[in-house]
């Protein structure tokens, strides 16, 4: 589990903006998975809470609670959180609530409302975060207790019957009672519904707290409740959703795709196999395609910072040119493809590149000589 410093993220009742510490998610790592992603896979961000950020004057940042894998709404405004798709590949803007790719403030990105189903689990971690704030010992020094919660909750709210505890939360037998066993731990995400069901906190569960609990009923969690087989849908039926779905310009991942159509994975590959291998192709296609502009845009601003520094009498070194494109958009280019940028760029020109002495470089491998 990676530390990331991303300002606090915490304290979501006040929203204070002098409470902004260096707050990781390194110390809920120990409550969770080892194989489980703690921290989301993209970045993310709330233009409204920059907004805020803007009306009061403070500094911009980002919030720790965007980073968590589970949270796709801010608890705060109410509404969907941004992915923050850099056009640089996987270059990072310096300037938080900047766009790297049009260098725009993301305060002007208009706010979607959340659902319930996203904003419930938003909640419940924004509320761990506010603990692990508050008493950080305590994370250190309490041991992982689910299993005695998970005896606890059935014995009060469903008579001692693990059975219509399973069927309430919506999750498969066998785990749970791997739960209970401790033999497996569930994911941030499923702990989030386990405490909505029990009308808990998330830290409640994880301490195993014997608190007063009542029965709520579940959300919807994607990817967390059980899908229908599927096997009733007509082949002609599933051909022609999947024959719309690769007309328009998103195309998910397969498995993202049955899960909003409720069918099996299996079996769509079993009865739309072409479908499936031309979707998968395509995405592939598009991935390759969006890489290529991405490196395309790369290039186009490494080259202008290249030939300024050209026009100004200033040898273009990689670092030169790099620091020139972090004060001109705020993106920090890496070193592998600045690189591969420097070494196009002056083919363009018809420049040499130079050692820090001043000497010419020369390619004996290009003339000739082995």
């Amino acid at each position: 589990f990676a530390c990331i410093i991303a300002g606090s993220g915490l304290g979501w009742s006040t929203y204070p903006a002098v409470r902004i510490p260096a707050a990781t998610s390194l110390p809920l790592s120990q409550f969770v998975p080892k194989q489980s992603n703690l921290l989301a896979p993209a970045d993310r961000y709330c233009p409204h809470c920059f907004r805020d950020d803007e009306t009061s004057g403070r500094p911009k940042y980002h919030r720790l609670i965007w980073n968590i894998s589970g949270v796709d709404a801010c608890p705060l405004h109410g509404t969907i959180l941004e992915s923050l798709e850099s056009s640089m590949g996987p270059a990072r803007s310096s300037l938080p609530g900047v766009s790297p790719k049009t260098g725009c403030s993301l305060s002007e990105i208009p706010s979607r409302p959340a659902p319930d189903e996203m904003l419930h689990p938003a909640k419940l971690i924004a509320g761990l975060l506010d603990e692990l704030y508050e008493n950080p010992e305590l994370f250190r020094t309490q041991r992982w207790a689910l299993p005695e919660f998970l005896r606890y909750a059935v014995g009060v709210l469903f008579d001692g019957d693990r059975g219509k505890f399973v069927r309430h939360i919506g999750v498969e037998h066998r785990q749970v009672g791997n739960w209970v066993a401790g033999v497996s731990r569930p994911c941030l995400l499923r702990v989030a519904l386990i405490a909505h069901c029990c009308g808990c906190t998330i830290a409640d569960v994880l301490f195993g707290r014997r608190v007063e609990l009542r029965k709520t009923e579940p959300f919807k969690i994607r990817g967390l409740t059980r899908k229908p087989p599927g096997k009733s849908v007509p082949a002609t039926m599933l051909n022609a959703q999947l024959q719309r779905i690769l007309a328009t310009d998103e195309l998910p991942p397969l498995q993202e795709i049955a899960m909003n159509l409720d069918v099996d994975q299996h079996h769509m590959r079993k009865v739309a196999p072409e479908m499936c291998r031309k979707l998968t192709r395509r995405r592939k296609e598009k991935q390759t395609q969006k890489t290529h502009e991405s490196f395309e845009l790369g290039f186009r601003e490494f080259y202008q910072s290249f030939s300024d520094l050209q026009r100004q009498g200033i040898y273009p070194s990689d670092r030169k040119v790099r620091n020139d494109v972090l004060q001109r958009t705020g993106t920090r280019l890496t070193g592998w493809k600045s690189s591969k940028y420097l070494e196009r760029a002056h083919q363009l020109s018809g420049s040499q590149r130079r050692h820090r002495n001043g000497s010419i470089r020369v390619n004996l491998q290009k003339q000739g000589v082995s």
